[in-house]
């Protein structure tokens, strides 16, 4: 037993060692200075021991994906008839974390472990070899953003009333809210919520996040290189796309995003359409790299070819494909007409068609207009019904 101990504390050490290697001289002397007003400073002396991350702060260390999606549960998972549920598939570290900066680390939510048939045979497409595979249900979504770093690392606002930026053509700026305040209040939409969620998750553990409906193409297991900060693929409007993104951990890209996707999100007019594709989807992705560059004082608005971009902390993001050939790594409506049968056996409507009910309205609520509303209740969220063409609080009519 002694000896297996020392094994694997050698194991840890050499793979620890090696992810050092890895980054690069420049950002591991920025790494080292100490900066006690920013808690995003990159860590390159973190070590992996399961699937936590050794911080600075011994108390702030990340719930076991296996704990937060209760791979365990899985196996018991009762569904209804011609469904399945979708089991994690998980490796030891000193396998998808060894020797490379993104780890061997798959993620894919929906509503439900439970899925059709069709569904199930499909995510096997992505049980590449030497990766872990890990399935987030709307509990585990839920269960991830209600941790109190979210706080701490993201923000909905402004820090400083002079901050100015060229990357947005949101100039509200409103003072800082707490991120989670915001997103239980005002997050309306599963698209939403999923965007938010994806950020968040590979801010906090890294790996690679996929769609559920995507099929990989000329995307495999080895198509990401141990020196690849950040991942992702040029999608048709040439702009990274946000339906499939690999990260390593606290990647300051993803806390741009995120930053940019509350900004909007909090100044969104109507908080019962949340306009996804705007604020928190493609558009917050193609303005956080405007933001990610702009800290390094590289003008970009956005719009990129194949390349590797440095930015902000001397992080790099690694972008593959061209918007001419969209689905040369990944093609996104991999289930096809199955996806209408996923949808339809979970009961979940598309925010395009939920957007069909909520617009022309009358006596819209803004996010920004909830918050103050509800200032002494930080758990109400926006639950808005139409009553005669206008919009009244559904929990103040039936109570």
């Amino acid at each position: 037993m002694a000896k297996r101990k020392l094994v694997f504390a050698l194991l840890s050490f050499i793979g620890a060692a090696s992810l050092l290697r890895l980054v690069p001289s420049e950002t591991l002397v920025n790494s080292t200075t100490e900066n006690k007003n920013n808690t995003n400073t990159y860590d390159t002396q973190s070590n992996w021991f399961g699937n936590r991350i050794f911080n600075r702060d011994e108390h702030d260390r990340p719930t076991p994906l296996s704990v937060l999606t209760r791979s365990e549960h899985a196996f018991n998972t009762h569904c209804p008839p011609d469904m399945q549920p979708v089991e994690d598939s998980i490796l030891p570290t000193n396998i998808t974390h060894f020797d490379r900066l993104i780890p061997r680390v798959l993620h894919f939510t929906f509503k439900s472990r439970c899925v059709p048939m069709n569904t199930l045979l499909h995510l096997r497409k992505w049980y590449f070899p030497n990766h872990s595979f890990y399935f987030h249900d709307d509990d585990a979504v839920d269960a991830l953003m209600s941790e109190p770093w979210i706080d701490r690392v993201f923000r909905t606002g402004r820090v400083h009333p002079n901050e100015t930026s060229n990357c947005s053509w949101e100039h509200g700026y409103p003072p800082n809210v707490p991120p989670r305040q915001v997103m239980n209040k005002c997050v309306t939409s599963g698209a939403t919520k999923a965007d938010l969620w994806r950020y968040a998750l590979l801010y906090r553990y890294g790996g690679i996040y996929s769609d559920i409906d995507n099929s990989p193409t000329g995307f495999n297991g080895e198509t990401i290189k141990k020196h690849d900060d950040f991942f992702g693929t040029i999608e048709k409007l040439g702009i990274l796309g946000q339906y499939f993104l690999a990260s390593s951990p606290r990647h300051p890209y993803l806390r741009h995003i995120m930053n940019d996707a509350l900004d909007h999100l909090r100044m969104s007019e109507n908080v019962m359409d949340n306009l996804p594709e705007k604020w928190t989807g493609p558009g917050a992705v193609k303005r956080g790299f405007c933001f990610f560059m702009e800290a390094a004082n590289v003008t970009n608005d956005g719009y990129i070819s194949s390349g590797v971009y440095v930015g902000d902390e001397n992080r790099s993001v690694t972008v593959m494909g061209s918007k001419n050939r969209e689905e040369e790594y990944i093609v996104r409506n991999g289930l096809g007409n199955q996806k209408e049968e996923l949808y339809k056996a979970l009961n979940v409507s598309h925010f395009s068609d939920v957007r069909k009910q909520n617009r022309n309205k009358k006596d819209v609520v803004s996010c920004e207009e909830h918050l103050n509303r509800t200032q002494e209740n930080p758990n109400k969220k926006a639950n808005y019904i139409i009553v005669e063409g206008r919009y009244v609080d559904a929990d103040a009519t039936f109570n």
